[in-house]
């Protein structure tokens, strides 16, 4: 059928490796996350490992360039380390050796991945096997109370239901994000297609019937959207119009995948620039991926907030460039030449910014 002839294409292109192998040229690690030189990009796939816990990012089509095979880790991450991966052909595998069982995510940056940590929400009150027990009805004993006259002897309840297999019940798209509806637990994977730009997100263990490809008019990033399954697992291909940064949000049977909007919106104008230093306690320069606070000093009114935006940055040396003005619209006052803007780093951590 269609269905399983573009799922045979997807998967034959996810493992195709390229004609010349893209160059690993370090690792670097900060509070808030880590940085994967690439000199190409190149399809990849990242998933969590417990016991330890670990984060893995496999690089199809990727070698090491660099004689260092470890490399020292930051707040929660340990250490990082690097090989070829010995079960698959070309490819390269990095593992993040953790000391706590942290939420992370991998998108694609200039010159390479971002990976980004943070702690895991709060549990739910039912750990995983009550969770499974609470899905299905107990098997509650009969009571034994003496049979009255004439009466029948009471039907006993039904035993437990067997678990259900997790499934994809929906997948809706707009023009930046597309939303997956999923019945039962689920671990997606992530991986980019470059030609024609495509996000593929793989969701093993669960079932899906063919959907219909989600059309998205309106010139946005996403241009549609479409799933089916096969063999226990699902897949979701998420047609782009061109290739963009996203990030992942997951819930209560909910799955997004938000884009970032190309340049055009804001404008290039309505962005500035502001160039900084990443610091410890000491003055002493770090390197990696930080979050970075940037607000404007006024209080702001009712009608107009305060304009305030969290941009994680890249810090070489210490230095880093960001530009504002893409995920919230500047205000003019902001974008006068000189004009005050303050940066600060998150309450609570151990590196602190300076302007330069």
């Amino acid at each position: 059928s269609s269905d399983l002839k573009w799922l045979a294409g997807a998967l034959l292109a996810a493992w195709a490796v390229p004609a010349s192998a893209a160059r690993i040229t370090g690792v670097t690690v900060g509070a808030a996350g880590a940085r994967i030189a690439l000199d190409a990009p190149v399809p990849y796939r990242a998933f969590r490992l417990s016991g330890p816990d670990r984060y893995v990012v496999d690089l199809r089509g990727a070698e090491l360039a660099v004689p260092e095979r470890s490399w020292p880790g930051a707040g929660d991450v340990k250490g990082v380390r690097a090989a070829p991966f010995a079960d698959v052909p070309g490819v390269t595998r990095v593992v993040f050796d953790l000391s706590a069982p942290l939420e992370a995510g991998t998108r694609d940056a200039v010159g390479g991945l971002l990976v980004e940590f943070r702690a895991p929400a709060e549990p739910s009150a039912l750990g995983p096997a009550d969770f499974k027990d609470a899905l299905a009805p107990l098997a509650l004993p009969v009571p034994a109370l003496p049979r009255a006259p004439g009466a029948a002897l009471p039907r006993p309840m039904a035993r437990r239901a067997a678990p259900q297999t997790p499934r994809l019940v929906a997948v809706e798209a707009s023009a930046e994000r597309v939303d997956l509806t999923l019945a039962g637990p689920f671990e997606p994977t992530f991986f980019m297609l470059p030609s024609p730009p495509r996000l593929v997100v793989d969701l093993p263990d669960v079932e899906a019937a063919a959907f219909p490809p989600a059309r998205v008019e309106g010139g946005g990033t996403v241009s549609s959207a479409r799933a089916g399954g096969r063999g226990g697992w699902a897949r979701v291909v998420i047609d782009l119009s061109r290739p963009a940064p996203y990030s992942v949000q997951t819930g209560d049977g909910a799955l997004s995948i938000l884009f970032e909007t190309g340049p055009a919106e804001p404008a290039p104008s309505r962005t500035r620039e502001f160039k900084g230093w990443v610091v410890d306690g000491s003055g002493r320069p770090l390197d990696g991926v930080f979050l970075v606070r940037f607000s404007v000093p006024d209080e702001g009114t009712l009608d107009a907030p305060r304009w305030q935006e969290s941009v994680y940055v890249d810090a070489r040396g210490g230095r880093f460039l960001a530009v504002l003005g893409r995920g919230r619209a500047l205000p003019n006052a902001a974008l006068a030449p000189g004009s005050p803007l303050d940066a600060a780093a998150p309450a609570g951590v151990a590196y602190r910014i300076v302007p330069r």
